[in-house]
């Protein structure tokens, strides 16, 4: 810590030596970091993604069946946007009153 603070008052000193004690740790666990990362062994490719091939029999697959059966993608597609739907109705309802029947006459 440098000296040339002995002129500030006490509190601004003692903010100043906290804030350059910060910067110390933060630089010590800065260098333990680059080194455990470093040091250690890259992950394994084959975990990270599926090949691409796969990508392009899973996407081929998909068209197909939509091709075949378009009734069982629309279907699914229906099903999805419903619960989707319901999903942001949920969310933006106050608790409990999702699912109440309207208390006015007019919708009786």
């Amino acid at each position: 810590m440098p000296d040339d603070l002995t002129f500030f008052p006490a509190p601004v000193k003692e903010s100043v030596e906290h804030a350059v004690d910060r910067v110390v740790t933060l630089n010590n666990l800065t260098s333990r970091l680059i080194q455990a990362m470093s040091s250690g062994q890259s992950s394994n490719p084959a975990l990270n993604m599926p090949d691409a091939d796969i990508l392009q029999k899973a996407l081929l697959s998909y068209w197909s069946t939509a091709m075949h059966d378009p009734m069982r993608t629309l279907s699914q597609q229906m099903a999805f946007w419903n619960r989707a739907g319901r999903n942001v109705i949920d969310a933006v309802t106050p608790f409990g009153e999702a699912h109440d029947t309207p208390t006015d006459a007019r919708f009786s």
